[in-house]
């Protein structure tokens, strides 16, 4: 594994990168997604601290001490458990924070040195391209990180792959009906992944005046424009 040292720095560069980078990030989000310049300054000011924290993450000692002391045959003797990553990650990123929610998958595998495959949203891939430039800043060793942009339809082999045993992803609500019939979403190979599931959709929806509280749980109101 990279050492501790090397992971924080790199982390903490491109924290810097982002913070030095912010207008003309923040006019790229607004560009490739809609979304209002002010909030897209906002995401980077967050996508910066995330790497920050993640840099403070990395120079920590994840480990403890355990006493064996309690039985005869451990006097003298103390146990050491330490975390390690289950390994490498593939990051599958939603449309509507480009930069923040990727930031959210990059930063923390990095940060315990798990490898990461990052695809981005298709609609919304340039936010990841311009992170992925900052990181060829760093010293991290090739492999540490990739960035493709798979269309969705040609997920599935990823997905499959046993060599990316992490998969977190957001996705909108097709993704989590395929994720209750399909068995790649939860299921591969032979073996249980890990998989971080977060669900939303790309529209926006509005409640009706006549609709009682009590049937919210029943009925979901119209889609008011499609996205």
């Amino acid at each position: 594994m990279l050492p501790a040292h090397r992971r924080a720095d790199a982390l903490d560069h491109v924290s810097r990168r982002l913070t030095q980078s912010r207008e003309e990030l923040a006019r790229l989000i607004t560009a490739e997604g809609g979304t209002p310049i002010r909030s897209s300054r906002i995401e980077v000011d967050r996508a910066a601290a995330t790497f920050r924290l993640a840099s403070e993450e990395a120079r920590r000692w994840p480990a403890e001490l355990q006493r064996l002391d309690t039985d005869t045959a451990g006097e003298g003797r103390i146990a050491l458990n330490r975390r390690v990553s289950r390994g490498p990650v593939l990051g599958i990123t939603p449309f509507n924070f480009p930069l923040d929610l990727v930031a959210h998958e990059v930063a923390p595998a990095l940060a315990v040195g798990a490898p990461i495959v990052l695809n981005p949203a298709p609609s919304t891939p340039l936010s990841a391209l311009f992170l992925g430039d900052l990181l060829a800043e760093t010293d991290l060793p090739d492999g540490s990180w990739s960035v493709l942009t798979v269309p969705n339809d040609r997920m599935d082999a990823l997905v499959a792959d046993p060599r990316l045993p992490v998969v977190p992803f957001t996705g909108s609500g097709p993704v989590g009906c395929r994720a209750q019939k399909d068995p790649w979403m939860l299921r591969r190979m032979d073996r249980e992944p890990i998989a971080v599931v977060h669900l939303g959709a790309p529209r926006a929806r509005a409640r009706r005046r006549d609709l009682h509280l009590s049937r919210l749980g029943r009925e979901r109101a119209p889609a008011m424009v499609p996205a």
